[in-house]
């Protein structure tokens, strides 16, 4: 037995708004990881995966960074995703 038997797919959620216009979350994914696989770095039976985001509002519309750290060897460079989102409200 291990945590990662009580903690199997289980998302912690934060985030916070920075002034009026920039929205910051984490998110925090954590599953059983299987004890016989020693490729995967886990914790304690749990493997968490992050993701950390950034959301600007502009006056004409909406940028998104988001940050995944899965590729440590290639320095994260694949991790990073960029988003432009826009809509017409009337």
């Amino acid at each position: 037995p291990s945590l990662g038997k009580y903690f199997d797919n289980t998302t912690v959620f934060l985030g916070k708004y920075l002034g009026t216009d920039i929205f910051m979350e984490l998110l925090l994914q954590m599953r059983a990881s299987d004890p016989f696989d020693d490729s995967v770095r886990n914790l304690g039976g749990i493997l968490v995966e992050p993701e950390f985001n950034l959301a600007f509002q502009t006056p004409f519309f909406m940028l998104e960074w988001g940050f995944f750290p899965r590729n440590p060897g290639e320095l994260f460079i694949r991790d990073n995703t960029f988003t432009f989102s826009w809509g017409f409200t009337y």
